[in-house]
């Protein structure tokens, strides 16, 4: 009942089945009924038959072991010989035998990532078209159409980071969002703005009633002067409160509030000059006290009257 290369068949059962007693490679997993002592790797999964065979217990006889012709069907970690499998079992466009050996090429050492893990991988590693359907960044836009781009070619740089949830083109989100970023600060989560229908990039296209997070942008949508992030957030800091003013209305702000350049050519005290005059004053700038008050319309230089 000799088993002569030690695949754990014995080399009667293997003639009378037809596969090679003198082949660790060449048997049947179903015939097996002695402890594999063979060294190889038929699968390329990094891990011996006789591990994936025997088990964890020894015995080849019971279902604890993993299958030694599936690539895909091993113990993470269990790898001891290096893999030379270059499928990619968790579509991630790495091949197996580059994660599981990692850059040394060793896979007993930590420098590998998992291959049955479709979002624990290095960018720089992938050499195959992803297949997964994962969003590992959470950002609405599947690993596979970030990284394939849209030529579908990895190799190419018109594809977004699938791990950054604020590099992503909002045209290409099939999924729901999960993450919690906001990319362009204007205080509404990209998830919230991408099913509100408003640009997650742009932080001026936003509705003030979707904001939950703090306002962090240094834009002025209305022009009053005064940024989004003061007006929404208000004196206190929480734009959940209602201390704040309305940042799409170039009239609703606090006096002496701006601190950038006021663009509104609009005229909220109806007294002739412009807000951006009032509040710039004839330096310019905002932050000194050269101008005059634009919701006063007793408080103007007649000189700067543009409006009749």
């Amino acid at each position: 009942m000799v088993d002569c290369d030690g695949d754990g068949v014995t080399d009667a059962d293997e003639i009378a089945n037809g596969t090679d007693p003198n082949d660790a490679c060449s048997y049947n997993v179903a015939d097996v009924t002695v402890a594999v002592t063979s060294t190889v790797d038929c699968d390329g999964d990094g891990v011996t038959d006789a591990d994936e065979v025997n088990g964890p217990d020894g015995d080849p006889t019971t279902p604890d072991g993993t299958d030694p012709t599936d690539a895909c069907d091993y113990i993470d970690g269990a790898a001891t010989v290096p893999a030379t499998s270059m499928g990619d079992c968790d579509g991630d466009g790495v091949t197996d035998a580059d994660e599981i050996n990692g850059p040394d090429g060793d896979p007993a050492t930590p420098d590998g990532t998992d291959s049955n893990d479709a979002c624990d991988y290095d960018v720089a590693d992938i050499s195959l078209p992803v297949t997964s359907t994962v969003d590992c960044d959470g950002d609405g836009v599947t690993d596979a159409d970030e990284i394939n781009g849209p030529d579908g070619d990895p190799a190419t740089a018109d594809g977004t980071d699938p791990n950054d949830p604020c590099d992503y083109d909002p045209a290409s989100v099939t999924l729901a969002v999960t993450s919690m970023v906001d990319c362009d600060g204007d205080g509404v989560t990209d998830a919230d703005e991408i099913a509100a229908g408003t640009d997650p990039n742009d932080p001026c296209s936003y509705n003030v009633s979707d904001v939950t997070v703090v306002v962090t942008s240094t834009v002025d949508c209305d022009g009053d002067g005064v940024t989004d992030a003061d007006e929404v957030n208000g004196p206190d800091g929480d734009p959940t409160t209602p201390d704040g003013t309305d940042p799409t209305d170039a009239c609703d702000y606090i006096d002496g509030a701006a601190t950038v350049p006021a663009t509104s050519m609009g005229d909220c005290d109806g007294d002739g000059v412009t807000d951006a005059d009032e509040i710039n004053g004839p330096d310019g700038d905002p932050a000194t006290p050269d101008g005059t008050d634009s919701n006063d319309a007793c408080d103007y230089d007649v000189a700067d009257i543009s409006y009749q």
